[in-house]
């Protein structure tokens, strides 16, 4: 259930953060190039597909995947009482940014061209 739940979570803040993202970049080619929100959007609009956005979602839930398994191996080998736990956790961190480095290579993205 929890690396479902990291699997089924992982896109939902994925999209959040790619709205944000995109709000604050509109915000600031706003303010720092007198470029209008509406411009910016259509300009998005005309240059980016849908494409980009669902490969982003498809990889978060890799992602979510991979520190799923990576927390709960961790998690169940864990022994050494409250200090164990605080090692665990940042192994269990170490390794997910490691692994989700790597995969964010490995995992292919559509061209842009």
């Amino acid at each position: 259930p929890r690396i479902l739940g990291l699997m089924l979570v992982m896109p939902v803040l994925t999209a959040i953060g790619d709205v944000v993202g995109l709000f604050g970049s509109a915000l600031v080619a706003q303010l720092a190039f007198d470029y209008t929100v509406a411009d910016f959007f259509n300009s998005m609009r005309a240059n980016l597909d849908g494409s980009l956005f669902l490969a982003g979602i498809a990889k978060s839930m890799v992602f979510g995947l991979a520190i799923g398994l990576i927390a709960c191996d961790q998690g169940l080998t864990t022994k050494g009482g409250a200090e164990g736990v605080g090692k665990a956790t940042t192994t269990t961190v170490r390794l997910s940014v490691v692994y989700v480095l790597i995969l964010d290579l490995i995992i292919p993205m559509p061209d842009l061209a």
